[in-house]
């Protein structure tokens, strides 16, 4: 028989064929442990870590852990993929952002690592603005200090939590437009013609296509050229789709990354003063592999600048307990944007 003859009934069999995705394809809960302190000194030797428990509005308790260096002129409030855990990646993390004078909150999604609970969609969402709530209400740090970055998965917590909470700035990493949108961007070659995708009731528009409209915080945008899962069409959707101002939204494309490498990039000793093509432009814009890792922190130190500077003398008039690492007496807190 030739090979032909064995493709063609598989071709037949799948012709016509549905598949339902659901809440149960996507989250794959992962447990993990705590991050060692060696792994954390080895990545970022400048912090000091404590671990936290963040109480969820329906009784479960979320995993966490915050990471503080000396004279940080900020948080960034941390959600990572499917299948990320403390244990497993607190380190990369904190090693990828450590360079941007920042501390960090780093949760575990429900369900996942050492957090409690069953994971939906809609619930680790709402898991996000709880962690950020715990952040500027029990931690006590000003949302005007707080940027809120998803990677993947996370990004979709990032996005909800920046659409119903003023903050500093939010990052979207390797993220998508909308459950349908991702689907059909997943379906190549001959499964596009062979396959159809039904969406469950409760992914169907799920994504950050609809928190573009309520996110006014600087928005930054990373995905890799090369990245399969949530290629950079969607990020260029999400891009296209923000209502801010061309000088308050950015959208970076890593040559030569992945789905799960845009932060994990070459040291920038090849950056030359030359940039590399990463001129600064109103259009989504294509960075070399090499300036990227710079490019990235030059946009968040910059972002981090501007919005800090805007808040400075109001949070100091408002509040006199901030000290200069953005850091209030427990208590402070926010107004919910909704």
């Amino acid at each position: 028989m030739t090979r032909n003859a064995f493709i063609l009934p598989l071709l037949l069999a799948l012709a016509g064929c549905t598949v339902t995705v659901d809440e149960r394809s996507l989250l794959h809960p992962t447990p993990g442990g705590p991050l060692s302190e060696e792994a954390l000194e080895g990545a970022a030797g400048v912090y000091a870590m404590s671990e936290h428990w963040i109480a969820t509005p329906d009784g479960v308790r979320l995993s966490a852990v915050l990471l503080r260096q000396p004279g940080a002129r900020g948080t960034i409030l941390y959600f990572g993929g499917n299948g990320f855990t403390i244990e497993r990646f607190g380190a990369y993390v904190a090693g990828a952002l450590a360079p941007l004078g920042v501390d960090i909150l780093i949760v575990d999604h429900r369900g996942y690592g050492r957090s409690e609970g069953i994971p939906t969609q809609a619930n680790i969402e709402a898991d996000g603005v709880a962690a950020f709530d715990y952040l500027s209400g029990t931690l006590g740090v000003a949302p005007s200090r707080i940027v809120v970055h998803g990677q993947s998965l996370g990004s979709f917590i990032a996005g909800h939590v920046a659409a119903s909470r003023p903050a500093a700035g939010v990052v979207l990493e390797s993220s998508a437009t909308t459950a349908e949108e991702w689907i059909d961007a997943n379906l190549r070659g001959v499964a596009r013609s062979f396959v159809r995708a039904r969406v469950d009731p409760t992914l169907q528009g799920r994504g950050n296509r609809r928190n573009m409209p309520a996110i006014e915080e600087p928005l930054l945008l990373l995905v890799g050229s090369e990245d399969r899962t949530t290629p950079p069409r969607l990020s260029e959707a999400l891009y296209a789709a923000s209502p801010l101002p061309a000088a308050r939204k950015t959208l970076l494309v890593v040559l030569g990354a992945d789905h799960t490498d845009v932060l994990e990039q070459p040291p920038h000793q090849g950056f030359d003063g030359h940039q590399h093509g990463c001129k600064k432009s109103d259009k989504p814009v294509h960075r070399s592999r090499n300036c990227e890792r710079e490019a990235i922190g030059r946009i968040e130190r910059r972002r981090l600048r501007q919005y800090f500077r805007k808040y400075d003398d109001k949070d100091r008039h408002r509040d006199r307990r901030v000290n200069h690492a953005g850091i209030a007496e427990p208590g402070q807190q926010h107004a919910s944007r909704k």
